[in-house]
């Protein structure tokens, strides 16, 4: 969340952020009820003030052995103004911190402005897309020609779920123990969170409102499935408060995500691209507020060289204001080339900076048992395995409609160096 110091006293800033983002809110009633907290609160302390005054005057009569009967009947009176100021003021705080925790982050002044993903930035491509000499096909025409995936889930579970066999779940697990290997050998600590989180910290790890139209719930419970495992490991460290030495905090985070992707459409819409169940392996780094650049550029490098190893033509783009998540300050994503010639988002490196660690109160002592400051968290997919996946696939065919396997990986599939029919 953004300082209320920043609410009280530069709303032209976020006013700016808003309308670069192209994101209406109502700023000037957050900022009344912020003021109405305020005014409330001041009574409320006034009256905490006056009513241990009270307190201490029948004490004194007491001890001399004085009448108190209209001192205890002013601190009867005073506690039923002080039950319904501190009622107030509840409802007050109550929408207060709702219409807070739903402003959006702060923009870094990198960003570009723009409305959609048709307006993100190019900063920079790598490889060459493949000149096929043969008619090529798309990654589910090649996975039901090799019967390593079954389409039957659509039946059992629903749309956006498919069963992977044989060689496509190998090369799966292949993928996600590569990154794993590759992210902990840099000093990544591994992490298998778990794959729920009750409604309140989810609230914290990101906004959970908008996210909850993609979310699976869990019935008759307040938690709801993880849509990535950025958000329960960096609740792992609600309330926390680390030595400066401490930082950074590296992991590398493994799990399956749950993501409804309601409204998808296009050529992709079907296959491994929006899956609804699919592995991801997650970078996620808390440091001090000096070193953002330097991790956020560590995450985007690890991403890309895990790709670049893979074979795979891929560029990067930052988001537009309008194409960069609410919680977010700046994003890259790093889009694979596909078969068809376009490029689509597999990876996403984000800067929160602040806005996440205040959420969920997480700080830092700049010296010991000194001065207290808020942590700043970046995140950045490694691998989603779903779409590299498909990248790989249709980049490697062969003629005979089989699948090269890129030597790096070679031997996590064990040896194999082409999937090909049995």
């Amino acid at each position: 969340m953004i300082p209320i110091e920043t609410i009280r006293n530069n709303p032209n800033k976020i006013k700016e952020t808003l309308e670069k983002r192209k994101e209406e809110f109502p700023l000037k009633k957050l900022r009344k009820l912020d003021e109405e907290w305020r005014k409330q609160k001041k009574e409320v302390d006034n009256l905490r003030h006056e009513k241990n005054k009270i307190n201490k005057k029948i004490a004194k009569k007491k001890k001399k052995g004085k009448e108190t009967e209209q001192e205890i009947q002013q601190m009867k009176e005073m506690k039923e103004q002080l039950e319904t100021k501190e009622e107030e003021i509840k409802e007050t705080e109550e929408k207060r911190k709702e219409l807070w925790m739903n402003l959006p982050n702060l923009l870094d002044p990198e960003v570009p402005e723009g409305k959609t993903e048709q307006d993100n930035k190019e900063r920079k491509k790598w490889g060459e897309p493949t000149e096929f000499e043969f008619e090529t096909k798309t990654h589910l025409e090649l996975a039901k020609e090799l019967d390593i995936i079954d389409e039957k889930a659509s039946e059992v579970t629903g749309e956006g779920f498919y069963y992977l066999k044989k060689d496509l779940a190998m090369l799966d697990y292949a993928l996600q123990k590569y990154a794993i290997d590759q992210l902990t050998e840099k000093g990544y600590e591994l992490i298998e969170p778990p794959f729920m989180l009750r409604e309140e910290a989810y609230k914290k790890a990101t906004n959970v409102d908008k996210f909850k139209e993609d979310m699976y719930g869990v019935k008759d419970t307040d938690k709801y499935l993880i849509g990535t495992s950025e958000h329960p490991i960096v609740a792992m460290h609600k309330d926390d408060v680390f030595q400066k030495e401490e930082l950074p905090k590296k992991y590398v985070g493994i799990s399956p995500c749950f993501r409804k992707e309601a409204g998808t459409h296009g050529k992709y819409r079907k296959g491994l691209y929006r899956m609804h169940q699919f592995n991801k392996v997650e970078q996620l780094i808390i440091c001090k507020p000096e070193n953002e650049e330097k991790y956020f550029n560590e995450m985007q490098e690890n991403a890309e060289e895990l790709h670049r190893k893979l074979e795979i033509p891929y560029r990067v783009v930052i988001n537009c204001s309008g194409d960069t998540p609410k919680t977010q300050a700046k994003t890259y994503d790093t889009e694979l080339l596909m078969v068809d010639g376009e490029y689509r988002e597999a990876i996403s490196n984000s800067t929160s900076k602040d806005y996440q660690a205040r959420r969920l109160n997480i700080k830092y002592e700049k010296e010991k048992y000194g001065e207290r400051e808020y942590v700043y968290t970046l995140n950045s997919t490694a691998i989603a395995t779903s779409r590299t996946m498909l990248a790989l696939m249709e980049n490697h065919q062969t003629k005979e409609g089989e699948i090269k396997i890129p030597e790096t990986i070679q031997s996590y599939m064990n040896n194999k160096k082409k999937i090909k029919s049995e």
